[in-house]
C-alpha cells in the first residue's frame, strides 16, 4: 500500500481505511525533516541491501558480499577487540543522551542511536544560528578586526615574525 518513508495521500488513506487493517503505525511530522528527507533519498528496499550499499563505499575494490558487509559492521561497532568507547566516552554519551547504561559497556547501543536524533536536531539548530554571519566575496577588502585577527594567527604560528616574536622584543 504505501512504502515506508512515503506521506499518506488522501487516496492512499480511503485504501487504508477499506483495506480492513485494524492498525497501522505513522510518524508524526518531526520538527526537523532531516530523517524524512533521508529515507526518500534511501534507494534501498531491504536492510541487506542497505549493508551492501555501504559495504560498496567503504570497500570500492572489494566485491559486494553479504556477509563480509555484516563481519564488517561487527567489526567497526560491536567488537570490543576494535572498537572501544572507553570509560570516558560511555560517560560522555551517557551525559549528552541523558541515557544511564553502565559505563562498563563500551560499545554502541541501539538506544544510543536512536535517541540521537534530538541531539542532531539540537546541534543543527545551534548551527543555524551562526549563519546570519556576513561573508564577504572574494574581492571584497577585509575589515580592521579581520586583518588584526590574520595578523595576530600568522604571528601566533610563526613567532619569529611577529613583532613581539623571540629577538624582537
Amino acid at each position: 500500500m504505501v512504502e515506508g518513508g512515503q506521506k499518506i495521500t488522501k487516496n492512499v488513506a480511503e485504501t487504508i481505511c477499506t483495506s480492513g487493517l485494524l492498525e497501522i503505525e505513522v510518524m508524526t511530522d518531526p520538527k526537523n525533516p532531516l530523517l524524512l528527507n533521508s529515507l526518500a533519498e534511501d534507494a534501498t528496499a531491504s536492510h541487506e541491501e542497505a549493508l551492501l550499499r555501504i559495504y560498496q563505499r567503504l570497500r570500492p575494490g572489494n566485491p559486494p558480499n553479504l556477509d563480509k558487509a555484516k563481519a564488517l559492521f561487527f567489526e567497526k561497532f560491536y567488537d570490543t577487540n576494535r572498537y572501544r568507547l572507553g570509560r570516558v566516552g560511555r560517560f560522555r554519551i551517557n551525559r549528552k543522551l541523558h541515557l544511564d547504561i553502565p559505563e562498563d559497556e563500551m560499545t554502541l547501543r541501539p538506544d544510543d542511536l536512536i535517541r540521537r536524533d534530538p541531539v542532531s536536531q539540537q546541534a543543527s539548530r545551534q548551527r543555524s544560528v551562526g549563519r546570519d554571519r556576513r561573508h564577504r566575496s572574494p574581492g571584497q577588502p577585509a575589515s580592521a578586526d579581520d586583518r588584526r585577527i590574520g595578523q595576530r594567527r600568522v604571528a601566533q604560528g610563526f613567532p619569529e615574525a611577529s613583532p613581539h616574536g623571540p629577538g624582537n622584543a
